[in-house]
């Protein structure tokens, strides 16, 4: 593969650095919110750390972590009102072909992407938790900042998200800390 080819898939996938998350944008009235790449750095630290403790393929976990917000390199971050039902999932699959296909040797990529797309692994329905998880704990961090009852909203909804009894225990924990921290 030819250095060219890689300077223009890291030139778009550095766009993630500055794409603000939108949901906290428009439903918290955050300006200065987290980036996508944040975001993703985070989830990939709690997929190593979590797929571990649950006895869970590390390595698969991290790179599905990595690559599931990709698209939004390339079509930005969209809340979930501002598409038809299936257009999302359309256009982010149409981004993560034409980020990819920048690249040679992608097709483990392209299947941990159907895979997580699909939730056919215990990887991928772990990190689709984890990434729920990682909104709430985000959204929990900026209530204790802000104090903003629609925060509250976004964190339950996150949160309805998280199956795992053992996340759901660091869910309930990291809310209750953060809330009476909040009202002190």
């Amino acid at each position: 593969m030819s250095q060219a080819a890689f300077l223009k898939f890291f030139e778009k996938v550095n766009r993630l650095k500055e794409e603000k998350r939108k949901g906290w944008v428009t439903k918290a009235n955050i300006k200065d919110c987290e980036s996508v790449a944040s975001h993703t750095f985070q989830l990939a630290l709690m997929a190593m750390l979590f797929s571990r403790e649950l006895g869970l393929d590390e390595l698969k976990a991290i790179k599905i972590s990595l690559i599931h917000d990709l698209p939004e390199a390339l079509i930005g971050d969209h809340i979930p009102e501002e598409y038809q039902k299936g257009e999302k999932e359309i256009k982010e699959d149409k981004a993560f072909k034409r980020l990819f296909s920048l690249i040679p040797k992608r097709d483990e990529y392209e299947e941990l992407w159907k895979e997580y797309k699909e939730q056919k692994s215990k990887e991928s329905r772990l990190v689709k938790q984890l990434d729920a998880l990682e909104m709430a704990l985000q959204g929990l961090s900026y209530y204790k900042r802000y104090k903003s009852r629609n925060l509250l909203e976004l964190i339950d909804s996150a949160s309805s998200k998280v199956k795992d009894r053992y996340l759901n225990k660091v869910l309930q924990l990291s809310k209750s800390k953060s809330i009476r921290h909040s009202n002190t």
